[in-house]
């Protein structure tokens, strides 16, 4: 089964690591506000968590729904390795608004209930997260009930940076490599990064192995500014990243298997303008941004008792044997979502 949509949208806004040495940050971290302006933690009124690179760094988090599991008000659903749904102020799935430097992520095929959507985003390859806790659909339409997540990449430096950060994860013999590199060139400036990650089958202390919880994941960033005078800057960036085979067994017990793979293709540019007068911003960004998602689906040969259906060989459905498995499904998605954001401070 194939589906293809085509989303168009227009928005209009007012308001183990070895690294090199990196810029000199600002005195307070800097968020964006009701009115999307520019202000400090110290200065917010709204619930809000923001982290930076170097908290991301030292938490060495598998993916980035982990990376928000300290995070105040916010609960993860992890269905599977490889997915995680933020539950923030009790909301899940697309009632959560998600941002790559200031472009929705969320597309209206995104599933009501959990999804695997946020796991498709590196936080290696972020400059912060910010958590915007509450309802913002005001600010950031619909689809921010319980909340925003900001998502900023990588930022460029002012000087030359060269940053790898290397894991690894006994619980199941995985691993990843990150490489992160950045220049400024006077009016050019650019930023690339590229990682990917492989999990093994994930072991308990008692030397159980969860079924089917092997995946591999791969992201990519490529970001350059270009400052055509004091007061205009276009920057332009692509964000890749392909999450393969992720399996979900949480009905095996009913005989039901699913492994999950997905591209998503983010690019963007952008135009700044920066004025003196009552009007000291004006952003306009054109964009596109595909996600294809394949989801192979198995059914096993199940028993039904007193009502209940349970599976009739659990070893070999968890082998995927043909004398078990009784029918076999492939659904494909494709989103193509393009559109234009028009942001004045």
């Amino acid at each position: 089964m194939t589906r293809s949509s085509l989303i168009l949208s227009i928005v209009c806004a007012t308001s183990l690591a070895f690294a090199a040495e990196t810029p000199n940050e600002e005195p307070y971290q800097t968020v964006v506000k009701v009115n999307k302006s520019k202000e400090t933690l110290l200065e917010s009124t709204r619930s809000i968590e923001n982290k930076n690179s170097e908290d991301l760094l030292e938490e060495q988090p598998s993916s980035l729904p982990d990376a928000l599991r300290q995070s105040a008000g916010v609960h993860l659903q992890e269905t599977n390795r490889g997915s995680g749904a933020p539950i923030i102020r009790g909301f899940i799935g697309p009632q959560n608004g998600i941002r790559i430097d200031g472009i929705r992520f969320n597309t209206s095929t995104f599933r009501t209930g959990p999804n695997q959507y946020l796991a498709l985003n590196s936080p290696y390859a972020l400059s912060r997260v910010e958590i915007l806790r509450g309802p913002s659909s005001v600010l950031y339409g619909n689809g921010a009930m319980g909340g925003i997540i900001q998502l900023f990449t990588t930022d460029f430096t002012q000087s030359e940076l060269r940053k790898i950060a290397v894991s690894h994860q006994s619980a199941d013999n995985g691993g990843g490599v990150h490489a992160l590199f950045s220049e400024d060139l006077g009016n050019l400036s650019y930023v690339g990064s590229i990682g990917g990650q492989l999990h093994g089958i994930l072991r308990s202390g008692a030397n159980n192995y969860q079924a089917h919880s092997s995946y591999e994941k791969g992201n990519w960033l490529g970001k350059a500014r270009y400052q055509i005078n004091d007061t205009w800057d276009i920057t332009t960036a692509y964000l890749g990243t392909t999450l393969q085979n992720a399996g979900r067994t949480d009905k095996l017990g009913s005989g039901d298997i699913r492994f999950y793979s997905n591209d998503d293709h983010l690019a963007y540019i952008r135009s700044h303008h920066r004025f003196n007068g009552v009007l000291k911003e004006i952003e306009a960004t054109l964009f596109f941004h595909r996600l294809d998602e394949t989801v192979h689906r198995y059914s096993c040969s199940t028993t039904t008792l007193n009502d209940t259906t349970t599976v009739s060989n659990l070893s070999g459905c968890v082998e995927l044997d043909k004398g078990e498995v009784t029918k076999e499904r492939i659904y494909e998605d494709n989103v193509d979502s393009a559109g234009g954001q028009l942001d004045s401070r």
